[in-house]
């Protein structure tokens, strides 16, 4: 499990960047950092108060007003820290529902760690924090 902060950005900006990608991704990681911690703490309670329906990355961008392409990201990040899982279905397969376009989106849950993570910014205040930003 990964050691990083939910409410502090991450100190290497460009993990997610690749080697091949172009330089607006890099500029893009740097201008999202200040930002990541609190979206990732937003994802989490969306998560949580989705329940085990779980969410899209759509249906976190309708729960958090945070674009999809970067809510994905912070989900994702979450997903990389054990925070959230894909929902699966009883034959083991990831759980899809339509996206806005209509094509199959993958939905996710949160952890027991999740959710533990989540009460603990919930008792340091972090999430008031980064709903009132």
């Amino acid at each position: 499990m990964s050691t990083v902060s939910l409410d502090q950005p991450e100190l290497d900006l460009y993990s997610s960047v690749r080697v091949d990608d172009p330089a607006t991704s890099e500029e893009a990681a740097h201008f999202a950092a200040p930002r990541a911690g609190t979206h990732r703490l937003l994802a989490l309670q969306a998560l949580a108060d989705a329940g085990e329906g779980g969410l899209t990355d759509f249906e976190l961008e309708a729960a958090t007003r945070v674009k999809q392409t970067s809510i994905g990201k912070r989900r994702k990040e979450l997903a990389d820290m054990g925070y959230v899982v894909p929902r699966l279905d009883e034959h083991g397969k990831q759980r899809r529902r339509p996206a806005p376009s209509g094509t199959p989106a993958g939905v996710y849950m949160i952890t027991p760690g999740g959710r533990n993570a989540l009460a603990h910014a919930l008792d340091s205040g972090s999430l008031d924090k980064a709903k009132a930003s």
